[in-house]
């Protein structure tokens, strides 16, 4: 869980009601199309749907995780639908508390308190300085600027709006001036063949009379 967390910026929320039936190891992609929040399921915290691309790591966790909950029964909750009226649907949780597992019991998510809990509890065990458990997020977010990630890219994966959000709350990660970037982007535009055909640029848009 906190592995999948790191590696894709998601919210503990959306961790919770995360399900087999949205993940695609064949095509490495995961659908945030959930999440759990006050003892409800609804859609995530801005309402979009994403889809979000999975880097080894995260495929890794989720491969050594399906020995554990994929087969389990399904789970019957009840999702905010249209008009926030409640629509059963069938899941099969991708997490489940393992006092839930070993009582046989597969009717209890795992609430961020929970998560919470067991975030706490593993920082203690490893001796670093305390950080929330949405810090992971922060990480997945400062990780990909510092490696120059494409903004957009990395805004689409973690459920922001739009990258107006990235830029202000992460602004500080990202380098406004180096000579390593200048060198990165010339030989990007050396592999597109930039010496021997002109950029593309978007066309003007005429005005009508």
């Amino acid at each position: 869980m906190i592995t999948l967390m790191v590696y894709t910026g998601m919210r503990p929320g959306e961790i919770s009601a995360l399900a087999w039936e949205d993940i695609d190891l064949v095509k490495k992609t995961l659908t945030v199309s959930r999440a759990y929040s006050d003892g409800k399921i609804k859609k995530p915290k801005t309402d979009e749907i994403r889809t979000i691309q999975l880097s080894p790591p995260a495929l890794s966790a989720l491969s050594g995780q399906r020995k554990f909950t994929e087969m389990l029964p399904a789970l019957q909750v009840k999702m905010e639908g249209l008009h926030k009226k409640p629509e059963a649907i069938d899941i099969h949780p991708v997490f489940l508390p393992a006092t839930t597992c070993r009582n046989n019991q597969f009717n209890i998510l795992y609430r961020t308190t929970s998560i919470r809990v067991l975030w706490k509890n593993i920082v203690r065990r490893s001796g670093i300085r305390y950080r929330t458990v949405y810090q992971l997020r922060h990480t997945f977010a400062c990780w990909n600027l510092t490696a120059h990630g494409n903004i957009a890219f990395i805004a689409k994966q973690m459920g922001h709006a739009d990258y107006s959000m990235l830029i202000r709350v992460y602004g500080r990660w990202m380098e406004n001036e180096s000579c390593a970037e200048n060198l990165r982007i010339w030989e990007a535009l050396e592999a597109m063949g930039h010496a021997e055909k002109a950029p593309i640029a978007p066309q003007e848009i005429k005005k009508e009379a």
